[in-house]
């Protein structure tokens, strides 16, 4: 009995040093893009933030973090939902609410040179920042 005991210790203990002991490339290799894609590896890992940062610093997305964070009592700020799958990423800006997600504003951005344009809706066009500043005054 005793004997079945330490066997069992043993398997543990050896199971819990195996689950610790992760290959790190494995869980890299989960993360990459796909072979198909024709962006970097480097330009996804460290654009997405810049992108993001960038996004934030647009006065009319800068109002809407403003205005959400006014209104939710300061625990909640914009929202990102990014699809990246192709080139340009579309980008939807908005409130992440317990029931839905609320969309204030739709973004084009090129990962490789921060080209960003903003999609209006209503005529169905894309826009520099710019231009979208200037037809929203």
């Amino acid at each position: 009995m005793k004997s079945y005991f330490y066997i069992i210790t043993l398997l543990i203990v050896y199971g819990c040093n195996q689950a610790g002991n992760k290959n790190p490339a494995v869980a890299d290799s989960l993360i990459k893009p796909k072979a198909d894609s024709n962006l970097s590896e480097i330009t996804v890992k460290y654009s997405y933030q810049a992108i993001l940062d960038s996004i934030l610093a647009i006065p009319f997305i800068s109002n809407s973090n403003h205005y959400i964070d006014s209104f939710s009592r300061h625990r909640h700020g914009i929202a990102f939902m990014v699809d990246s799958a192709k080139s340009p990423w579309l980008i939807q800006a908005g409130y992440n609410g317990k029931d839905r997600f609320e969309t204030y504003h739709w973004l084009y951005v090129n990962p490789t040179n921060f080209d960003i344009k903003v999609y209006d809706v209503v005529n169905d066009v894309q826009l520099s920042i710019a231009d979208y500043l200037k037809k929203d005054k």
